[in-house]
């Protein structure tokens, strides 16, 4: 099966190489020396001097331990929901005790900065603001929010409020500086911008937030955000970590940093570009705003014929739509190791489709 999904995305033989290395033991020096180079490289792909930490696990792995880790019960928490993933960290939210706050656009549309300077406004009248928590670009909807506009704004409006990021499918994706722009914690997961297989949440952490994390254990234990610190700092993981997929991820970053980031993000533009003008030319419709580096949405009146029949005919899995989208689009996956050629093979497989099931362009 060749996947054209937002994530898992295929991985590069390189990177699976990396994986297929024998087995290390958690606590050698050589894996200490892996998971310490690894961090690096990720500092400089999400721009940030501030710590990064590992958890084993997905990405919601590190959001629900961010959450964990900095909003306790009575706690007001604003989240921007334009779509599915925003309303998972409302959920993460609601398990803490928070009360959360809610801003929110239809599918397919943003969150504008000026929305969130007059919601914060409008609550900064009436309670003390723990954190802002969003999702940069919305895996749901195709659609991503002016991270660098709203984090301004936060920190104008509410300078003492933690601004938290679900950057799962922006980090090696789409511009994203998380010192510049005063963020927080960035969340991730290895299978996306980072073209390695599943199994990895990684966080990055503004200095102010790893201090709230140093003061106080959360309710977790697992992934207690603060006991993985502690074996951060000697360059290990909590548990026993995943370590081929550490191997990968070493891989992966060392790759991405040598091509170097703007390189990468121009090269999501213009899949992005070629998916949209390819789909537009055989009489799809895109949805929603499209403004995600990491996928494009399509629609047709038989798009899941079309989608059905690109798994029986070719072996391609296009991702269906979430929940009210399901049976109505399909998300073409254009970040981490796609390529243009994979595109062009992706849309000459769409003509067979569309020819076999007697559907006009």
């Amino acid at each position: 099966m060749k996947l054209y999904t937002p994530g898992p995305v295929p991985v590069p033989a390189e990177v699976m190489n990396a994986a297929c290395q024998p087995v290390l033991h958690h606590h050698s020096e050589e894996f200490r020396r892996i998971l310490a180079e690894a961090k690096k490289y990720l500092q400089t792909i999400f721009d940030t001097n501030g710590t990064i930490a590992l958890l084993a696990g997905s990405a919601m792995t590190g959001i629900e331990s961010v959450s964990a880790a900095c909003i306790r019960t009575g706690d007001h928490v604003l989240v921007l929901v334009h779509g599915k993933f925003g309303e998972r960290l409302e959920a993460c939210c609601k398990l803490r005790g928070a009360e959360v706050h809610r801003l929110e656009a239809p599918w397919g549309e943003q969150i504008e900065a000026e929305q969130v300077r007059t919601k914060l406004q409008q609550l900064n009248s009436s309670c003390r603001l723990r954190a802002v928590w969003l999702v940069h670009s919305e895996t749901s909807t195709g659609v991503s929010l002016d991270l660098e506009g709203i984090a301004r704004v936060v920190s104008e409006e509410s300078p003492d409020t933690l601004l938290l990021v679900d950057g799962v499918t922006s980090v090696a994706i789409q511009e994203l500086h998380t010192d510049a722009w005063k963020l927080d914690a960035v969340v991730t997961g290895a299978q996306k911008g980072l073209m390695s297989p599943p199994g990895v949440g990684i966080i990055a952490m503004s200095q102010r937030f790893e201090e709230v994390v140093r003061g106080s254990l959360s309710n977790l234990y697992v992934n207690d955000l603060q006991r993985a610190l502690d074996v951060n700092d000697r360059d290990m993981m909590l548990w026993t970590p995943p370590v081929t997929i550490i191997r990968a991820v070493h891989m992966a970053a060392s790759m991405i940093v040598q091509k170097g980031l703007q390189t990468v993000w121009n090269e999501h533009a213009a899949r992005g570009h070629y998916v949209r003008q390819q789909a537009l030319a055989r009489g799809f419709t895109v949805f929603g705003l499209g403004t995600s580096q990491a996928l494009v949405l399509v629609m047709h009146p038989r798009i899941d014929e079309i989608r059905r029949a690109l798994i029986d005919r070719h072996g391609m899995m296009v991702a269906d739509g979430q929940d009210q989208a399901s049976g109505r689009m399909m998300r073409i996956g254009i970040c981490g190791s796609y390529t243009i050629p994979d595109l062009e093979e992706l849309f000459g497989a769409i003509d067979e489709v569309c020819t076999h099931l007697g559907v006009g362009a």
